[in-house]
């Protein structure tokens, strides 16, 4: 993380993904995995990112577009 402190501006895009806590690791919608967004958007935020969310193994692709889209806007605010 000393990365976004050290070159800030630096990283104008972040893909965002979330990972469940399966043996098997798969992607899941952004707030339903094991990753700390709030720690790591606040970060990136220093640095003015632009978030891009996609996941390309959705059962449900829109719903689980607009639950992570909804989640990241919220640690945003």
């Amino acid at each position: 993380m000393h990365y976004f402190k050290k070159y800030p501006g630096r990283f104008e895009l972040a893909h965002v993904k979330d990972m469940n806590n399966n043996e098997d690791r798969r992607i899941t919608c952004v707030k339903n995995g094991i990753i700390d967004f709030k720690r790591i958007l606040n970060m990136l935020m220093m640095g003015g990112t632009i978030f891009h969310r996609r996941n390309e193994r959705a059962i449900k692709g829109i719903e689980c577009t607009k639950e992570s889209y909804n989640y990241i806007e919220q640690l945003l605010t």
